[in-house]
């Protein structure tokens, strides 16, 4: 954003860039009472009844203006000044359930307006979607996701937990991933996928991290459920950066699966691989993986793999473990970037995710469990995500390994619910020459965790407090930061559809080119139709 000029550019300023939020705002209070129509009362979300399929959409409308006071509104100790910030935001959460199409969707339009700083105000989204759809029924599948969010462009830039303030190293990110496919059956003992995977990702002002991939699979094997099966598959994959270079790698396989029982599979395959990723030209070499998955109970589940590739071993863990008031999650991975997301990230299992999985073997139907769990946040002010979101983009394809750890308890008044992390993320493409993170420091290494504790002080308030910690090492000493932050919340509900906040939080980053102290006092009104 640049700096309004004249005193009427500047008095007209907010408006401008309001005007969609005010579009949306308008249409929530017009499409209320058509909301209302279509979705299930709260109540009865509330109570989990899993019996009744309810109705095939639900709708959320919801509107909510948040004003914060912060000491510290440029992030910059150097240039310190105190600021007044309003938000005003819009959202839509709706949920689509029917025998052919599931869907989610979660929009947010916000707009900021800073009192002083004018240059600083913006109108920001945030969305995650998903919809599985049945075209042709045991045949023809469509799948898609979308998402945007706003991350860090650097991992050695400023960092911050206020998505209000002024920030130059935050960028939106927009993701779109498209997937049609075609399953079914051959004969009465063996099963086909041939899929195509579409997946973009593009930055606002900022054209590292734009990304274009295309994925091919065909794979073909026994049945589900024999003793002993069999598999081949080819996979092609394409990626396409925007300042950087266009690379493809293919893989053939065959391979034998094992499943002595329903709860315990074994897998290996063999095969070969080609690629131009480190090399101008194509590069052949061998490549073999391993497998096991062990589901002993619908509360537990662990699978793990590991595969030789050309860029060395590769591996994949997931561990999770339900109890009636305790869940344990823990991954670990390394591999090449995902095509979605596409940079070289670690987003902690945010709170919701964590409270999901408490309930999911109470209230077995999703869209249900998404409505207890909104509720159970805003009861007890848990902030809806993890604070902690280390990430960076890049423009090259790049090997990430990185671990992760949740834990979630629920008790009758109050929860807990922890995260940790660890990455390290390194080029692959070394005839790329664009510039990003990794183009002077051969690694990046990410390291943080979150902790939030909630408590219901009355049926209808709740009080929270969520502490973060997250630190990025390169090369050099000079670039190395490291960031805290404290938060307390206090939110109550003021009738059946609205409520109120009371916040505050300190931040201190500590880094030898721009360290900062922040404090701010926050309050937020929301309602929902």
């Amino acid at each position: 954003m640049h700096p309004a000029t004249g005193d009427c550019d500047r008095a007209c300023l907010p408006r401008r860039r309001l005007w969609p939020l005010a579009l949306l705002l308008a249409a929530s209070g017009v499409g209320a009472q058509q909301a209302q129509q279509v979705q299930p009362t709260r109540q009865a979300a509330e109570q989990g009844a899993t019996g009744q399929r309810g109705r095939a959409l639900t709708v959320d409308m919801s509107a909510s203006v948040t004003e914060t006071l912060t000491d510290n509104a440029m992030l910059r100790d150097s240039e310190k000044r105190s600021d007044a910030i309003t938000q005003l935001s819009a959202g839509i959460n709706a949920a689509l359930r029917s025998d052919r199409v599931n869907g989610v969707l979660d929009y947010q339009l916000t707009g900021t307006v800073h009192a002083r700083e004018s240059k600083s105000d913006k109108v920001g989204q945030a969305l995650r979607s998903a919809v599985n759809a049945v075209l042709i029924e045991n045949l023809f599948y469509l799948d898609g996701a979308a998402s945007i969010s706003r991350q860090a462009i650097s991992a050695f830039g400023i960092q911050d937990v206020g998505r209000s303030l002024d920030n130059p190293n935050t960028t939106e990110v927009r993701n779109l991933s498209l997937t049609p496919s075609l399953r079914g059956r051959i004969g009465s003992s063996a099963v086909f996928d041939a899929r195509v995977n579409f997946a973009h990702q593009s930055t606002e002002g900022s054209s590292r991290g734009d990304l274009s991939t295309r994925t091919e699979s065909l794979s073909i094997g026994a049945r589900p459920g024999v003793r002993l099966g069999w598999n081949a598959s080819l996979v092609r994959s394409n990626y396409k950066f925007k300042n950087g270079r266009t690379t493809q790698d293919t893989r053939a396989l065959a391979g034998l699966v094992f499943q002595p029982d329903p709860s315990l599979r074994f897998n290996a395959s063999l095969g070969r691989e080609e690629n131009d990723i480190t090399t101008l030209g194509a590069k052949n070499n061998n490549t073999w993986g391993v497998g096991v998955v062990w589901v002993p109970s619908p509360r537990t589940s662990l699978s793990a793999t590991r595969d030789h590739r050309f860029f060395g071993d590769a591996h994949s863990v997931s561990f999770v473990h339900r109890e009636a008031r305790t869940t344990w999650r823990f991954t670990s991975s390394r591999d090449l970037q995902n095509a979605q997301p596409n940079q070289a990230t670690t987003v902690l299992q945010d709170a919701f995710q964590l409270l999901d999985d408490l309930l999911a073997s109470q209230v077995p139907d999703p869209v249900q469990r998404r409505d207890i769990v909104l509720k159970y946040m805003e009861q007890r002010g848990i902030p809806a995500s993890a604070v902690v979101n280390a990430s960076f983009l890049n423009s090259a394809v790049t090997l990430v390994s990185r671990q992760e750890l949740g834990f979630g308890w629920q008790g009758v008044r109050s929860n807990a619910l922890f995260t940790a992390y660890r990455s390290d993320s390194r080029r692959v493409d070394g005839v790329s020459s664009v510039f990003d993170d990794l183009t002077t420091d051969p690694a990046v290494r990410q390291q943080g965790a979150a902790l939030t504790l909630g408590h219901r002080l009355t049926p209808v308030a709740g009080i929270s407090m969520t502490l973060t910690w997250q630190r990025s090492r390169g090369a050099s000493e000079t670039r190395n930061n490291e960031l805290t932050s404290a938060t307390l919340n206090w939110t109550t509900r003021l009738g059946p559809s609205s409520n109120f906040s009371l916040g505050a939080r300190h931040v201190e980053f500590d880094t030898q080119q721009n360290p900062y102290n922040e404090n701010a006092v926050f309050a937020t009104f929301g309602v929902r139709f």
